[in-house]
């Protein structure tokens, strides 16, 4: 689309695509992104200091399309690269997309379509899991749920209900789209791993109206974990960090809404839970005094979290985290992937006796009895 002067007219939508050493997945983002139904938009394809073929590649569609723009940047993460996306974005809206994953075809028309209709400042749809070698179908929704968030607090309160564990993906800035008005002032926090939980905090505290559909429009790939996974390092405690940012954000700004307050303190319980959760997987290069600080802290705050957890599995976890984790870590690792079968003994049995649970972190045939937290 050109204006008189034959220059091309502000696209409603700027797509922003952080690229880091992906060239055996980047052409398959930016052929879903060029495939979508909605033609006004502006790709933009952020180089973070690339040592394969991945600028190439940028290059090579930048050549052939004149929607898409790159920047060639030096290493500087993912915030980095988002932010340098933002600062030369011009459309109406912002939406991203991580380099390996890849969207529907109606990804963008149908977060247009319910920005618009419901005059939000930002709007989100659901996705699913992707893996490799796997094909993915997108559900195909008549008439997907739509619901609509009014008033800040509330947004607040709703996102933070979200769980990541649960396979929510609130916590992402990937499978939205957002008011570029939102971003004023606002950048991702450069050098920090989960910017998105944050961010997404951040950019809410300035919506009026969000709203969330059921519709999948988004494939979120996740790579063999034989490659992907990572021990737990000092940068994985960040997500603690973050937690009490917002909590303190909540209180300063929002000291009278208890209900968010409390979600706060959840979000900093699940934040440990995940922290730990990932030593007794991966293992850690931090020293056992950190371990067991990390394990007292989150002996403080569980009852956040597990009060409101319908999950047997995460009760039973946190459990074995308190009473032992060095010994629960050992034990998942001498029995992962056996495929045992625990019967769970508890003062409430006739409840559970259903439930057989394979946690990979008990001895074989042995009976536990032990209390749920309140």
């Amino acid at each position: 689309m050109k204006n008189r002067k034959g220059s091309r007219m502000t696209p409603v939508i700027s797509i922003i695509v952080p690229v880091y050493n992906v060239e055996k997945y980047l052409s398959r983002c930016v052929d879903s992104i060029l495939a979508q139904t909605f033609r006004d938009f502006e790709l933009i394809l952020v180089d973070d200091g690339s040592t394969d073929n991945s600028a190439e590649i940028c290059n090579k569609y930048a050549a052939k399309d004149s929607r898409i723009k790159v920047i060639h940047k030096e290493n500087g993460g993912q915030s980095s690269a988002r932010n340098n996306g933002l600062e030369i974005a011009i459309g109406k809206y912002i939406g991203f997309v991580d380099s390996d994953d890849w969207i529907s075809t109606d990804c963008f028309e149908y977060l247009y379509t319910l920005i618009e209709k419901f005059n939000a400042d930002a709007v989100s749809a659901d996705f699913v899991f992707a893996y490799e070698n796997k094909p993915v179908a997108f559900q195909k929704y008549k008439n997907p749920k739509e619901k609509i968030i009014a008033g800040t607090d509330e947004i607040l309160c709703y996102y933070l209900k979200q769980d990541k564990m649960h396979g929510k993906n609130d916590f992402a800035v990937w499978g939205k789209l957002f008011k570029r008005e939102l971003f004023r002032g606002l950048r991702f926090p450069a050098g920090k791993i989960y910017e998105d939980n944050i961010i997404n905090f951040k950019l809410f505290q300035k919506c009026a109206r969000y709203v969330k559909s059921t519709k999948e429009i988004y494939a979120y790939f996740q790579r063999d974990i034989s490659t992907t996974k990572s021990i737990l390092a000092q940068k994985h405690l960040a997500l603690i960090d973050v937690s009490n940012e917002m909590l303190a954000i909540a209180q300063a700004n929002y000291h009278a809404d208890k209900k968010l307050i409390k979600l706060c303190k959840r979000k900093i319980a699940m934040s440990y839970f995940s922290v730990l959760a990932k030593y007794i997987r991966f293992g850690t290069d931090l020293n056992d005094k950190k371990i067991k600080e990390l394990v007292m802290e989150y002996k403080k705050v569980k009852h956040f979290y597990l009060r409101t957890e319908k999950s047997i599995k995460i009760h039973l976890i946190s459990f074995f985290m308190c009473l032992n984790i060095t010994l629960a870590k050992k034990m998942y690792e001498k029995f992962n992937g056996g495929g045992y079968k625990y019967r769970v003994v508890a003062p409430e049995a006739s409840v559970y006796e259903r439930f057989r649970v394979k946690l990979g972190i008990l001895e074989h045939n042995t009976e536990v009895s032990y209390e749920i937290a309140a």
